[in-house]
């Protein structure tokens, strides 16, 4: 067998085309499918750097440490809010502009909230976040105390 009976033996695939093709295909579905996967599972922190960068100083401190007090949604500021699971801070300047509405709709009323589940009243919140946050709320008659307490 001489040099070019050789060559041309060995540059011949090995694989017909079309199981190249379907090699090539499922590698490719399996590269798509990793990516998906793992942007499902990180999809919580994309963007949050992005609101960070605002340089708004009160988002600074948010969800930096485990929520280890309760906070009356009555008198929280949104800053304070974002600090419960669940609730960044959309929901909590949402939380913020109902309890102002409510509380200027309804001048005899003291309080826009008195349980977890009258936030469900707000676009976002629902039963499941309600049931979340509910150990970390504290609902008083007195509404001028402290938002956050120890």
């Amino acid at each position: 067998m001489d040099a070019s009976e050789e060559f041309s033996r060995l540059s011949k695939p090995s694989w017909p085309k079309r199981n190249r093709q379907i090699t090539l295909w499922a590698a490719l579905a399996i590269l798509t499918a990793s990516c998906v996967y793992r942007y499902w599972q990180h999809r919580r922190f994309v963007g949050r750097d992005l609101v960070l960068e605002t340089g708004d100083s009160a988002l600074e401190s948010t969800n930096a440490e485990p929520l280890a007090d309760t906070i009356n949604p009555n008198t929280a500021d949104w800053a304070s809010l974002t600090r419960l699971p669940g609730i960044g801070p959309t929901r909590a300047r949402a939380i913020v502009a109902y309890r102002e509405q409510y509380l200027q709709s309804h001048p005899e009323e003291t309080r826009a909230f008195t349980r977890a589940e009258d936030l469900t009243r707000i676009k976002g919140i629902g039963e499941k976040i309600s049931a979340q946050i509910e150990p970390f709320l504290r609902f008083e008659e007195n509404a001028e105390m402290s938002p956050v307490e120890n």
